[in-house]
C-alpha cells in the first residue's frame, strides 16, 4: 500500500518544510519509516525521534546512519523530561484517547515560545476502512482541533487543509485496500493497529519513478491554492506555546 500512502505523506512533508522556520533542538513523536527524521538530519537539525514500535526505531536508525545528530529511542513522549524548541507529531493525536491531556503534556515539553507542528486526519464524514486499519479513535473537524490547541495553551499560527485534490482521489483506493487488509487483522487490537500504522510510511521510496518530489511538484503548487479551504483529507497545524 506504500505507493498509495506516499502522495499524501509527500504532500504533507512538502507543506511542512516549506513553512518551517526552526532553531534549536527538536522532538519528533512517531518516527514512522524515518523519512522525515532523516530529512531533518540532512538539513543539519539536531534532536530526538521516538516511536512505540521497535521496527520503526530500527528503520529510522538505519536511515540516519551511525554519525547522526538525531537520537532515536523507543519510548512514550509522556516519559520525557527534556525541553525542545520544536515538537513534530504527525498522524499521532488521533490515536490517543485523551488528546487534550496529550497536548498539555506536549506543551510542557516545549521551550518558551517554542513551536508545535502536528497533522491529523480531517473531517468525520471521511471516516473509512483506512481509519479502522490504522487504529484511529477519531478524525478532526477544524473547529475541534482549534479548540483543543487553545485549551492546551497554544497560540495557533495556522491550520491548513492539505492534500487536495490528489489525496482525495487516492483515498477510495486506500480504503478499498485497507478493507481487504482488515480481514487479515481481524484479531488485532486498536493499540496493535496503532503501533503498526506508522510502518506504512517505511514503504515510501523517494526514488520511486512514479511517486516522488519531481512527479508531485505540480501538485505541491496546486495544494497551496486550497490550504485555507476545508477540501483536503488532513490538517497540518502550526502553533506556539503560550506561557503561563
Amino acid at each position: 500500500m506504500g505507493i498509495f500512502a506516499a502522495p499524501r505523506y509527500l504532500l504533507r512533508k512538502n507543506l511542512v518544510l516549506s513553512m518551517l522556520r526552526m532553531q534549536g533542538k527538536f522532538l519528533e513523536i512517531g518516527t514512522g519509516g524515518g523519512d522525515f527524521t532523516s530529512t531533518l538530519a540532512k538539513k543539519g537539525y539536531h534532536g530526538k525521534a521516538i516511536d512505540l514500535n521497535m521496527n520503526s526505531v530500527e528503520i529510522t536508525k538505519a536511515k540516519l546512519g551511525k554519525n547522526s545528530n538525531v537520537k532515536v529511542e523507543m519510548r512514550d513522549f509522556r516519559s520525557i523530561d527534556e525541553k525542545f524548541s520544536t515538537v513534530f507529531m504527525f498522524e499521532v493525536l488521533e490515536h490517543i484517547s485523551d488528546d487534550l491531556s496529550a497536548l498539555k503534556t506536549i506543551h510542557n515539553l516545549i521551550e518558551p515560545n517554542g513551536l508545535l507542528v502536528l497533522s491529523v486526519p480531517a473531517k468525520n464524514n471521511l471516516w473509512g476502512p483506512m481509519d479502522d486499519l490504522a487504529g484511529h479513535i477519531r478524525r478532526y473537524e477544524k473547529s475541534d482541533l482549534k479548540e483543543k490547541l487553545r485549551n492546551a495553551r497554544f497560540r495557533i499560527i495556522g491550520i491548513y487543509s492539505y492534500g487536495f485534490p490528489v489525496a482525495n482521489i487516492i483515498k477510495p483506493i486506500r480504503d478499498w485496500l485497507a478493507k481487504k487488509e482488515l480481514k487479515m487483522k481481524a484479531g488485532k487490537t486498536t493499540e496493535e493497529k496503532t503501533i503498526e500504522s506508522g510502518l506504512h510510511e517505511s514503504q515510501i521510496n523517494p526514488q520511486n519513478p512514479l511517486v516522488n518530489d519531481i512527479t508531485l511538484q505540480p501538485f505541491y503548487f496546486l495544494q497551496r491554492a486550497f490550504l485555507n479551504t476545508d477540501l483536503g483529507t488532513g490538517y497540518v497545524a502550526f502553533a506556539r506555546k503560550i506561557m503561563d
